[in-house]
């Protein structure tokens, strides 16, 4: 990257950087989670490692994830204390810095692959500047950009020349990532396929499952059944996804009545969630296996496949796959992701509503989301396997057919 470029990527780093900062100390950000990082610091306090029960109201559970983040809240709750900075301001600055550290690695990323400096300021600004990230790192206040860093790291990694560390290098990151949240040891599926033996592949898949399950130690040893129910947790139904394709009136709970019941096929659907999960990533792996795709065309499929067949959604979760989409080079098409979005986005936050509109204006939006998805998956998933680009902007389906 020449020195303008460089200027030019420090700038939009920077900026990104003040606006999320800005809008974190400006605002509350989202109250239950906020509520809910509080609850986990003096849960933890009050009895350590058995929070998990603790933190089961109403049979939902208040922390659904692994425990790697509870020393970033507790951190962030003593300084809020000793400083009487705002903790909502202070929570939100690891997931800054992590928004800034995925659009230096994709755009580092798509220069090792020959792409020009202009594509790889245009990624960058994808994440600092798309409202996709901005809007849960700056507004929101969760952590889904700290957790999927270490798997965005593992694939540039793992896809290094010449790198004959990068099972174990990848396989420790994407641990990391799952030490935080499940989703990213998903990335697992996209990297197996590309294991040039047995021995490299054992390395990768036990990297990755020792770290989280090291972390899960203790819980487990004092509270078993409360870090089972907890990481059955598949999302709430109605703000997107397939439970939303099925019952589009259920986003009124989010927008403007709290009081709809989901259907019973609803019902049926968020039961079967965590059975339907595991079957859709079980047939993805074996695809991804018997077709031997390409580690990044890997990782597009196993985060469309996330969009299209889990059962919840919430606005945080596009942050675990956009990164790869950039990286593979969908740069046009990330773009248009994070635009269709960005309505929904503001109405879900910025809700309870009065106007009649909202409900139908959401639930078209985000099937019309829900729809693209799956067409990319379908198209995807059928296409040669074929090294991904990083040249055409293009759509994700002739970004890969030969």
């Amino acid at each position: 990257m020449t020195a303008r470029g460089t200027r030019l990527l420090w700038t939009l780093l920077a900026a990104g950087a003040a606006v999320r900062l800005a809008v974190s100390f400006a605002t509350v950000g989202s109250a239950f989670d906020m509520e809910s990082f509080r609850l986990v610091a003096d849960r933890l306090a009050a009895a350590p490692f058995a929070h998990y029960s603790d933190m089961a109201f109403g049979g939902r559970p208040r922390w659904p994830y692994t425990p790697g983040y509870i020393p970033t809240i507790v951190w962030a709750s003593k300084l809020a204390d000793v400083t009487g900075m705002p903790f909502h301001a202070l929570i939100s600055l690891p997931a800054v810095i992590a928004d800034l550290a995925i659009a230096w690695i994709v755009q580092s990323f798509l220069g090792r692959r020959g792409v020009g400096e202009r594509r790889r300021l245009t990624a960058a600004a994808l994440v600092v500047l798309g409202p996709s990230f901005a809007v849960i790192s700056g507004y929101h206040g969760h952590f889904d950009s700290v957790a999927i860093l270490p798997a965005v790291a593992a694939l540039a990694v793992w896809e290094r020349p010449g790198n004959r560390r990068r099972a174990l290098a990848a396989g420790l990151l994407i641990g990391l990532g799952g030490a935080l949240k499940t989703v990213p040891l998903l990335m697992v599926l996209a990297l197996l396929p590309g294991a040039r033996s047995t021995r490299e592949a054992t390395i990768l898949l036990a990297a990755a499952v020792a770290v989280p399950g090291l972390v899960l130690l203790p819980f487990l040893a004092v509270d078993p059944g409360g870090v089972a129910h907890a990481l059955r947790y598949v999302g709430v139904p109605g703000a997107g996804g397939l439970s939303l394709v099925v019952q589009p009136s259920l986003s009124r709970f989010w927008l403007t009545d709290p009081f709809v019941d989901p259907s019973q096929l609803t019902l049926a659907l968020v039961t079967a969630g965590p059975f339907l999960d595991v079957l859709v990533m079980v047939a993805l792996g074996a695809l991804l296996v018997r077709c031997r795709f390409a580690p990044l065309k890997g990782a597009v499929l196993v985060w469309l496949a996330v969009y299209v067949f889990g059962t919840g959604f919430f606005f945080q979760y596009l942050v675990w796959g956009l990164p790869f989409f950039i990286m593979a080079g969908y740069l046009g098409w990330s773009g248009v992701v994070q635009a269709v979005a960005l309505l929904p986005t503001a109405l879900f936050y910025l809700g309870p509503w009065q106007e009649r509109w909202v409900v139908p204006v959401y639930a078209s939006m985000m099937i019309a989301l829900w729809a693209g998805f799956l067409i990319a998956l379908v198209r995807l998933g059928g296409s040669p396997s074929t090294p991904p680009p990083t040249m055409g902007v293009g759509d994700p389906v002739r970004a890969h057919a030969r």
